[in-house]
């Protein structure tokens, strides 16, 4: 028998995996979201989550209405997006290791 949570968390990578190719579309239209990853969060008894950094509170917006539209079968966690600044991304996509070197 699986716990709640963990029933919550399959629950959303199955979500995941179900709106990939419409994720994928969405980052294409909204490049500002091309650093934000969904995830199936282990808090709040598993959640559809986000992580990464954007440069807006519009872009966090758009990301949570986004994530909203499809229905998920858990609540949307956005509390791990960062919203740094245009030019603060700009910088760290810059000095991003390429192939880990």
């Amino acid at each position: 028998m699986l716990n709640s949570q963990r029933r919550h968390l399959i629950a959303v990578e199955e979500h995941i995996s179900k709106i990939t190719p419409e994720w994928e579309s969405f980052r294409v239209k909204h490049a500002g979201l091309q650093d934000v990853k969904l995830f199936a969060y282990t808090g709040g008894d598993g959640m559809f989550g986000a992580n990464g950094t954007v440069a807006t509170d519009e872009e966090l917006a758009q990301l949570r209405k986004f994530m909203e539209s499809t229905h998920p079968p858990r609540p949307v966690f956005v509390d791990t997006v960062s919203v740094v600044g245009p030019e603060i991304l700009e910088f760290q996509r810059k000095n991003q290791p390429v192939n880990g070197k």
